[in-house]
């Protein structure tokens, strides 16, 4: 009878535990709001006809908003070795052969064929873009003949913190540069 009992007030506490309040006077901590990812957007795009070999094409792009650019060069012929190259400064035909002009990317050869380039987080301010088709050398047997078509797509990305940034679009004005 007695381990009955005992048994009973077990069962009773248990419960009776289960249904008290608890005592909590801690308020739950206010969640912290996810920022807002980067947003890309394309920014420019232009293409153009008969690129001929041993002509450098400078684009100036005039970033009006800090963020990360990515350039999509693409070109027709696969055998094409195409120099992609992007700087802080202008630079003149003497420069470019010479390679003294500071370029914070340049990349070159046959691949990858589109080009992707991606900098690193840019400020607003001039930027440059150097597009170059190598001509055939028989010393080495590099480059090409080809007069190229040339597709060039400009994306920017931006972190947002908060509301959505509207991106303005990069007006583009390829010029040869020759000597």
């Amino acid at each position: 009878m007695m381990r009955c009992l005992r048994g009973f007030v077990l069962v009773i506490m248990a419960g009776g535990a289960l249904l008290l309040p608890a005592c909590n006077d801690e308020t739950p901590p206010t969640p912290i709001p996810t920022p807002a990812g980067p947003v890309r957007a394309v920014v420019a795009s232009t293409s153009f006809t008969d690129f001929q070999p041993d002509i450098y094409f400078g684009i100036p792009i005039p970033l009006g908003q800090a963020g990360i650019l990515d350039f999509t060069v693409d070109w027709t012929f696969p055998n094409t070795d195409m120099l992609v190259a992007f700087g802080t400064q202008g630079c003149s035909f003497p420069d470019l052969t010479a390679d003294r002009c500071p370029f914070i990317i340049r990349t070159e050869g046959t691949t990858p064929k589109p080009r992707i380039v991606i900098t690193q987080n840019l400020a607003t301010g001039n930027y440059f873009l150097y597009l170059y088709s190598k001509p055939f050398t028989k010393v080495d047997g590099t480059g090409s003949g080809n007069i190229e078509a040339v597709a060039l797509q400009i994306g920017l990305t931006v972190g947002v913190t908060g509301a959505a940034v509207p991106m303005a679009p990069i007006k583009l004005q390829a010029q040869a540069i020759r000597p």
